[in-house]
This record gives structure tokens, C-alpha cells and sequence, in this order.
């Protein structure tokens, strides 16, 4: 769901609640002007990427490899095409219906079940991700599908098995570099923050 999509449906919802109940209209409209925001000021940018369990396992050990590209759903779909045009790429979407599908699409293949891996991209990296002209379609748009010929690390997937402390150190090393070459990203995630902080405390106050 986009950014004012999910602020219609958040007052959408509120809308429809008793009138002594209005708190819950800040509160909704906090979270999801906050939502999204811890990634433009930290640097990143979160994708998912569909495979199957055995496979999430391994990615969370040792990250994504673009030497193993077409060997995961684009062999699984069972079409020579895809397979040739994912050989030595990674696929990423920023839709998890999407990313849903594929997962199943492998499960379906396999017999095993599907998995949806978070990834917290690094901005830089999402910069130079191309759009994957299988999945965008007219709408030229990485939100649908991208790719990328880079390795993605496992300080990079959410849930994998780097430590919390080296992911924030290198999160941390390469902040300064990131707020240089993109200060009006930072600067819109410290706004929203603020924002939501500020709407969550008039909910909370019955304000």
C-alpha cells in the first residue's frame, strides 16, 4: 500500500468509529506517517525477494548471489526464457504480492513451502538496481520488479544471520556518505518522524 493510500484508509477506518473515539484518527495517521520513515534516514530501501524455505535459509547465511541467478524461480517457472534472462541477476520487488508469488511459484516446483525475504537494500545499491522489463510492464517502476547484478549481504536481509551489532556498524559507517548524496531523502524521514511523533502524542492525549 502507497504512502496516501494508506493515510485514506487509516481515516477511512477512524472515520467509521463513535464519535468519543476521534484519538484513534492521530494515532492512525502517526503510524503511517512513520512508517517508512526509519529507511530514508538510515539509508535503505526495504524490498522482499520470494524463494522457497531451503533456499531462505541459505540467502540468510550467506546473502543473495547474482552467480545464482535463473536457478531459483526463473528455472522453477519452467520457461527457458526466463531462466536465460535471470542468469547472473538478483530479482527484488518492493510488492509483497508479488514477491508472495514467486515464493509459491518455487514452493509449487519443489514441494517445499514459500518463503518472503525482507531486504533492507542500501539506497545507493536500490540506485543502481534496473527495472526488470519482465515485471514492470508500461509502468517502468522498481516498486513492481527490479534487478541487479551486485551481491545483496546478509547485513542487508532482515532476519539473517549477521549479527545486530556488525549490521549497525556498517549501517553507521556508511550513513555520512548516504545523507550527502541524498539530503532531501534524510530530510524527509526526520520530518516524517517528527510528525508522526507529534500525531501519536495528540492520540494519546485525547487531543
Amino acid at each position: 500500500m502507497g504512502f496516501e493510500a494508506g493515510i485514506k484508509a487509516a481515516f477511512e477506518k477512524s472515520a467509521r468509529k463513535k464519535d468519543d473515539d476521534h484519538p484513534d484518527i492521530e494515532t492512525a495517521g502517526g503510524l503511517v506517517l512513520g512508517r517508512g520513515a526509519k529507511h530514508q534516514i538510515l539509508g535503505t530501501k526495504r524490498m522482499y525477494h520470494g524463494t522457497t524455505e531451503d533456499r531462505a535459509r541459505l540467502i540468510r547465511q550467506q546473502g543473495l548471489d547474482p552467480a545464482k541467478g535463473g536457478t531459483g524461480a526463473g528455472a522453477h517457472v519452467g520457461s527457458q526464457y526466463f531462466s536465460e534472462r535471470s542468469r547472473g541477476k538478483i530479482h527484488a520487488t518492493g510488492n509483497i504480492p508479488t514477491a508472495f508469488m514467486f515464493s509459491r511459484i518455487g514452493a509449487k516446483k519443489t514441494g517445499e513451502k514459500g518463503r518472503v525475504l525482507r531486504l533492507n537494500v542500501d539506497y545507493d545499491r536500490y540506485r543502481r538496481m534496473e527495472v526488470d522489463p519482465d515485471m514492470a510492464g508500461a509502468f517502468r517502476s522498481k516498486y513492481l520488479g527490479a534487478r541487479t547484478t551486485e551481491p545483496i549481504t546478509i547485513h542487508e536481509i532482515k532476519g539473517s544471520e549477521a549479527r545486530f551489532s556488525d549490521k549497525a556498524r556498517r549501517r553507521l559507517r556508511r550513513l555520512p556518505e548516504y545523507i550527502r548524496h541524498n539530503p532531501g531523502r534524510f530530510g524527509l524521514g526526520i520530518g516524517r518522524t517528527l510528525g508522526a511523533g507529534a500525531l501519536l502524542a495528540l492520540g494519546g492525549h485525547g487531543l
